[in-house]
């Protein structure tokens, strides 16, 4: 069963959690749909969840909406960028789209790690899955971002049986990154609903000089061109980042929705929500004003 967190949490880091159960899950389909024009309402068992729910830019939506019984609740507002594959017949066209000096910037860093004694393995089959997943583990594990966030890809056996039913069907694809025979980096690209999905990167710290994360995208990419693509769109997910726009073609403006039954409780547990990230905003603020937040960040990661 899906699980929704409430999170109260300043900048990426999470004091408190409240965990919801969520009863039904409504993916809307980020590529083939038009953009809705409100927030939906249905009949289908609560807490209702509708992930990426495409919009129009231009839409003003409220951050909770009480109707009826009902509370609707958006968290948040994204940029969802992509890649439709099919526009592109080859590799190299797909890199035709990068400026001369972008293209050559990308080779040079991955030459720069194929010199330095980087090498990167593809994993596929289902033979595989049981040394991919153990090995993005390990280097998942040692990451910060996992021992604050718990963002690496999960080390259950639960996740493993849906990583191997999968790749039975062709619908896997994993890299790691190794220096000296030592994984150091994974990308995780499931494939799901005909998209490619950006679903877990790591890599140990200190490796940033060597780009990693731009390193394994791009060995991604020249496998899922090479092969000719499994999926029609490469799908980059929730939010913004560099990596993110630099790779992608295009991109759509979507939220999350959350539709539960209205409530005191409920109420109080989600304007309780928004005030904390009314704080967090602020404190964000007098950290820019004074030049701090790179410099808790990088503490945060040396410790």
């Amino acid at each position: 069963m899906k699980t929704y967190n409430i999170n109260f949490q300043i900048g990426d880091i999470v004091l408190f959690s409240h965990t919801i159960q969520i009863s039904t899950v409504t993916k809307n389909n980020l590529f083939l749909s038009e953009p809705a024009d409100a927030l939906p309402e249905d009949d289908v068992p609560l807490p209702h969840y509708l992930p990426q729910l495409s919009i129009t830019p231009e839409l003003t939506i409220k951050k909770i909406t009480a109707k009826e019984d009902k509370l609707f609740y958006v968290r948040s507002i994204y940029n969802n960028f992509f890649i439709n594959l099919n526009e592109y017949s080859s590799f190299d066209e797909y890199l035709s789209k990068f400026s001369a000096k972008s293209r050559s910037t990308l080779k040079r860093k991955v030459r720069k790690a194929e010199k330095s004694g980087f090498t990167c393995k593809i994993y596929e089959s289902i033979e595989e899955v049981d040394d991919f997943h153990q090995q993005a583990c390990e280097v998942g594990e040692k990451t910060y971002q996992n021992r604050l966030f718990n963002s690496s890809i999960p080390n259950d056996r639960n996740y493993l049986e849906k990583m191997k039913t999968l790749a039975l069907t062709g619908n896997l694809l994993g890299l790691i990154l190794f220096k000296d025979d030592e994984a150091c980096a994974y990308l995780y690209l499931p494939i799901e609903n005909n998209e490619y999905i950006y679903a877990y990167l790591g890599y140990l710290k200190g490796l940033s000089k060597f780009s990693p994360g731009t390193v394994l995208q791009f060995y991604a990419f020249e496998k899922i061109f090479n092969q000719k693509p499994k999926a029609t769109y490469f799908n980059f997910t929730e939010g913004d980042g560099k990596h993110k726009e630099f790779f992608a073609t295009d991109k759509k403006t979507c939220c999350n929705c959350l539709i539960i039954e209205k409530s005191i409780s409920a109420m109080i547990l989600l304007y309780g929500q928004l005030a904390f990230d009314s704080f967090s905003t602020f404190i964000g603020q007098i950290l820019d004003k004074y030049d701090l937040r790179a410099k808790i960040k990088k503490l945060i990661r040396q410790r």
